[in-house]
């Protein structure tokens, strides 16, 4: 066993116990330019803008005809998620014109920026993606994507084909992608774009399941923001971390009717924690590099000692 290696691994889950309080990857939306929604009948123009500035977390501007279920539609809506694990930004357009009416539905070209915020230094993984929904024969809008919004287009129409994927960082100089919609008119049918710019920790780590729990709690590993490191999610129970496996049956046989194999706890017990339901393990650069094991033991009443999925967890 590497006791250094150990020692650190134990301070440095000592000092951060618990589920991570806070995120330390925020996000925000921006509007640079105002953007612009219509629908026209005839001669008759109806527009509705929403002036530039920061945006809120959630929100719209629409124009419709009638009332709900709309007869001609045109919205741009926005939306941003923060959690410990990715910070997500959601914005799109949306079309929609029904075909008893002579009208037409516009948007004018339009940009979102994304901004992404952290008080040091953290690496992400951004994945850009395009989801788009349209009436055949009706025109395919470009999608400009700007990592950085330093005004050098990295992809000039995004593709629906899959996410595109950079590696950046975050903080303490935010980070920007600028979203850029281009122009949309629709007569009859409907037209949905939408872009996810997601922010995700670049920890240098794998994570694989090493073996099977045998009760019904659950426990998950998913690398986190803060510390680059993971954290484990479970049902209340006694994590236990080793540095190297050590085989324990937990439970003899016959085994209840409903788990076919035994109660096997993989993990040295080298340190064993009580968690009310998540556990934050920080992997500075201190401890790394390291490889780990852990899993969840609880008390199920009748059948004794159970176990969760058990994981290996390596830091490069």
């Amino acid at each position: 066993m590497n006791h250094s290696t150990l020692v650190a691994l134990a301070v440095a889950v000592a000092l951060f116990p618990g589920v991570v309080p806070c995120q330390n990857v925020t996000s925000t939306i921006l509007a640079p330019n105002p953007i612009t929604m219509q629908y026209s009948v005839g001669a008759q123009i109806t527009q509705s803008t929403q002036p530039p500035g920061t945006l809120p977390a959630q929100g719209a501007v629409t124009a419709a005809l009638g009332a709900f279920p709309y007869l001609a539609f045109a919205q741009a809506n926005w939306n941003r998620h923060d959690e410990a694990s990715r910070s997500l930004v959601v914005v799109g357009n949306w079309l929609a014109v029904d075909p008893s009416v002579s009208a037409v539905a516009t948007i004018r070209a339009h940009e979102f920026v994304a901004e992404f915020n952290a008080p040091s230094p953290v690496p992400v993984t951004l994945n850009i993606a395009r989801t788009s929904h349209q009436i055949a024969g009706s025109s395919w809008p470009s999608i400009g994507i700007d990592v950085g919004n330093d005004g050098t287009i990295e992809v000039s129409n995004l593709s629906t084909s899959g996410p595109f994927t950079v590696a950046s960082s975050v903080g303490p100089q935010p980070l920007q992608v600028r979203v850029l919609f281009g122009p949309q008119a629709l007569g009859a049918g409907y037209s949905s774009h939408i872009v996810g710019i997601e922010a995700l920790p670049d920890n240098a780590l794998s994570i694989a399941r090493n073996s099977l729990g045998c009760g019904p709690a659950f426990m998950f590993a998913e690398p986190v923001f803060a510390g680059r490191g993971v954290m484990v999610l479970s049902d209340p129970g006694v994590v236990v971390i080793g540095l190297s496996t050590q085989p324990l049956f937990l439970q003899p046989a016959p085994f209840p009717p409903s788990i076919p194999w035994p109660c096997l706890l993989m993990p040295a017990p080298d340190i064993v924690l009580w968690s009310p339901g998540g556990l934050h393990i920080p992997l500075p650069a201190s401890v790394r590099p390291v490889q780990f094991h852990v899993q969840v033991v609880f008390v199920s009443q009748g059948y004794g000692l159970w176990t969760t999925d058990g994981y290996t967890i390596g830091a490069q």
